[in-house]
């Protein structure tokens, strides 16, 4: 009997230790892109999946600013701060530099631990995805004969030239129009 909380604490600490090891393989083994890293953007620990999309094979010298595309750093670093301030997580769409130098678009989901200024990534690439929708994008404006803007976004620039001209009496642009006969039997 009085073995018996011996006995019980070693029995608390193999199951913490096994819930330990499922928590670590279940962050190694998954395909998403995960991190830590601190509120200068040192990356202080990540996974299998992040080394394979950013290749950080050591957390040396790994910054979630210096992969981040220079056009999209700003807004990063102002979700940081919103979610400093919220202490909730949130999802934002985002160029990062891959292990090869390019930048791809991932989805991330970042969340902060505020009692030690951490904050948690999880990245997804999603560029197929992207690419995918500025296609069609592109497609939609433009005639796929010719690359020309179609008749919908070529109303869309005239609407916005005639809002710039009212807004601005020194700027002015010009109209032509140019009938072919027969042009669409050329198309």
């Amino acid at each position: 009997m009085r073995f018996s909380p011996l006995a019980s604490q070693a029995l608390l600490t193999l199951e913490l230790r096994k819930a330990l090891l499922e928590r670590d393989r279940f962050y190694q083994l998954s395909l998403d892109a995960m991190a830590i890293f601190t509120v200068d953007g040192a990356i202080t620990q990540h996974n299998q999946g992040w080394n394979t999309c950013f290749g950080c094979a050591t957390q040396q010298g790994c910054n979630i600013f210096a992969l981040a595309h220079p056009d999209d750093r700003h807004s990063l670093q102002s979700l940081l701060d919103s979610l400093q301030s919220t202490q909730g997580n949130h999802l934002i769409t985002t160029r990062l530099k891959d292990q090869t130098g390019d930048y791809r678009w991932f989805s991330c989901s970042i969340a902060v631990y505020a009692g030690q200024m951490l904050y948690y990534i999880v990245a997804r690439d999603i560029t197929e995805s992207v690419l995918f929708e500025q296609r069609l994008a592109y497609q939609a404006g433009h005639d796929s004969l010719t690359g020309l803007k179609n008749r919908a976004e070529f109303r869309e620039c005239l609407k916005k030239a005639f809002t710039r001209s009212r807004d601005n009496p020194d700027l002015c642009f010009a109209l032509l129009f140019l009938d072919l006969n027969k042009f669409k039997t050329i198309n």
